[in-house]
């Protein structure tokens, strides 16, 4: 047992980077202060973010218990944790077990392989951990402060946080490993997981719509008991979670009853736990050795083709996001979630029979600013989209990885390798574009000629992003990675030009916002919309191919 968590604890270590970053605190002076300086914002972005949210929770509690039925908040705030932690798990488990290129080194180190494996299942469950701990600690401050803090809520949440993960967590290793068993022997099976990657996150998306249909449909006639006893599929669904019912007695039901619960709980976790370790990592390794087996199989010789350099390293970035499902569920699955998001928050609100919001407002009040709304409401989704498809670009030379010499001595000239690069990422980011704009334009059917005009300020607004971003890595990628997400979410290049997305699309919006103050007429919002768009444009294409050059007169 000691062993097992020196091990653990070296691989967390490991993977948040503890290590390296004390060395670069010893080898890098006035390091410190810069950590420091990076860290004040990042605390004003969290407290942007968790004051909306615990007001959010704060008012869904006045809601319930206005009818007197506070003790069903604990009751939706543990569904809601179970869920999210299930989510996440999914998610992150397929990389956890197969993602991770050290398991074949770990195995033939003396080192028992079902640690290895239960550290992987330590990992994604410290993280279901965090994520109990952020939905349930406001979620019982925020009852007790209405209902009254007690000894025993107070003892019985804190166990909470690290059992209701228990079961979320076991359910999604135990698919991942169903699944990669029934697709081990499949030659396509990093395009099936892509394919199930992308499915799960648009079903999620649809449930999560059809669940806050339904929700805001008992919030509307505060029947929350009917929501919780009288639902049908919802009820039933709380019931398939017994740790829901079960850890909500704990805080709040009798003392004995309490008890009970507490050690039902506790049986039931360590009964999962249990079956973790003796059965899934048989399982585990089984499945990896019929992985590396069919990896290993004999290849047919590949038939090669001549062709011009720059189609040849345009379909080489293509190939290179499409092969792996980290980098399609990372970085391409905006381009469906922005048609996605639009269709749930117009169904939702009835938008789609409407059709025109900016015409019922302009009705009501008389101004002809709001005829614009509905696509500055597009504007924002569509840019949205393009600040998750901004990773693709400013990944590119980091996801060649130690292989990047191979592009570097090849007989192509740096503007080719450059080009080819930038014309497929801008592709992927006008995909996108189309799509969510033609999405909304067909809800909400604005002017014709408002539309063109906004749609073209889209497509060149994508320039500047696409070439400033790919220059940004090409200057200094992360070429040393593990896994393929680190390439990504571990980069900061990538987050660089996520914030340089959100610039452009300020500056490209700026326009109409002014436009809605009264700041500036229709007209010339309408000629600033596309000529800031353009001027960004030219002059990040200038600059970019600027440097480009005298990187190689040098």
């Amino acid at each position: 047992m000691t062993s097992f968590i020196r091990f653990h604890l070296f691989q967390m270590k490991y993977m948040l980077g503890i290590q390296d970053l004390r060395y670069r605190i010893r080898t890098t002076p006035g390091l410190i202060p810069k950590l420091l300086a990076l860290f004040a914002p990042l605390l004003l972005l969290a407290a942007i973010v968790v004051t909306p949210y615990i007001f959010i929770l704060y008012l869904c509690y006045e809601m319930v218990s206005m009818v007197g039925s506070a003790e069903h908040y604990l009751t939706l705030i543990l569904f809601l944790a179970q869920i999210l932690i299930l989510f996440f798990a999914l998610l992150s488990s397929f990389t956890a077990m197969f993602g991770r290129k050290d398991h074949e080194f770990l195995s033939a180190l003396p080192i028992p392989k079902r640690h290895i494996y239960m550290s992987t299942v330590l990992h994604v469950y410290a993280s279901g951990v965090l994520s109990a701990a952020f939905v349930l600690i406001p979620s019982v401050i925020i009852y007790g402060l209405g209902q009254g803090f007690s000894l025993q809520m107070i003892l019985m949440s804190i166990p909470a946080v690290f059992l209701v993960p228990v079961l979320p967590v076991c359910l999604a290793y135990a698919f991942v490993l169903i699944c990669m068993r029934l697709i081990a022997y499949c030659p396509f099976r990093e395009q099936l997981a892509t394919v199930f990657g992308v499915v799960f996150l648009v079903g999620y998306m649809i449930f999560n719509y059809s669940f806050s249909a339904k929700f805001n449909a008992w919030f509307a006639s505060f029947d929350f008991v009917g929501l919780f006893e009288r639902s049908g599929w919802f009820s039933t669904l709380i019931k398939l979670l017994p740790g829901v019912y079960l850890t909500r007695m704990t805080m709040i039901g009798n003392l004995w009853y309490a008890l009970a619960a507490f050690g039902a709980i506790v049986l039931i976790s360590g009964a999962l736990l249990t079956g973790m370790y003796w059965i899934g990592s048989k399982s585990f390794f089984a499945v990896r050795a019929s992985l590396t087996m069919h990896a290993n199989r004999k290849k047919t010789q590949a038939r090669y083709k001549s062709g011009k350099p720059f189609w040849a390293y345009m379909k080489k970035e293509f190939r290179g996001l499409i092969r792996c499902p980290v980098y399609v569920m990372n970085g391409l699955i905006g381009i469906l979630m922005g048609p996605v998001m639009l269709i749930c928050i117009t169904a939702d609100a009835g938008l789609g029979s409407t059709r025109l919001m900016g015409e019922m407002l302009y009705g009501e009040t008389g101004n002809a600013k709001w005829l614009i709304l509905p696509a500055l409401i597009v504007m924002g989704v569509v840019y949205f989209v393009v600040s998750t498809i901004s990773v693709v670009p400013g990944s590119s030379y980091s996801r060649e990885g130690l292989s990047r010499w191979v592009t570097q001595v090849a007989p192509v000239s740096l503007q080719t390798d450059f080009m080819g690069r930038a014309i497929a990422s801008l592709i992927l980011f006008w995909i996108g574009d189309l799509l969510t704009f033609g999405t909304g334009w067909f809800i909400f059917r604005f002017a014709f000629s408002d539309g063109i005009v906004f749609l073209l300020s889209l497509l060149i607004s994508a320039i500047p992003c696409v070439f400033v971003s790919l220059y940004i890595d090409f200057r200094k990628p992360k070429l040393v990675w593990e896994k393929e997400a680190e390439a990504m979410k571990r980069n900061t290049n990538t987050f660089i030009s996520m914030l340089l997305s959100w610039l452009v699309a300020i500056l490209s919006i700026l326009p109409m916002g002014l436009y809605m103050f009264d700041c500036l007429n229709k007209t010339l919002c309408l000629t600033l919309t596309l000529a800031v768009p353009v001027v960004l444009a030219v002059a990040g294409v200038s600059i970019v191919l600027n440097k480009l050059n005298r990187r190689i007169v040098v």
